[in-house]
């Protein structure tokens, strides 16, 4: 199993698949390749997951808007 970090977060990625070699492969070649779907989507994840999980929630007043 091959993984790398992103930001606070370690993806791990089986190696022995079909998708495992091409999906890293997307990566390392990240900003330059021809493709960047699959960044794309695990960044927005991450982000998703940071915004909902990690950051402090923060108390709304609804009332003064």
């Amino acid at each position: 199993m091959q993984e790398f970090e992103a930001g606070i977060n370690i993806v791990s990625v089986p190696g022995s698949n079909d998708w495992g070699e091409p999906y890293l492969n997307e990566f390392m070649n990240f900003p330059d390749g021809s493709n960047d779907d699959q960044v794309d989507s695990l960044v927005q994840l991450l982000h998703v997951r940071a915004v909902r999980y990690l950051l402090p929630k923060r108390e709304t007043d609804w009332a003064a808007y």
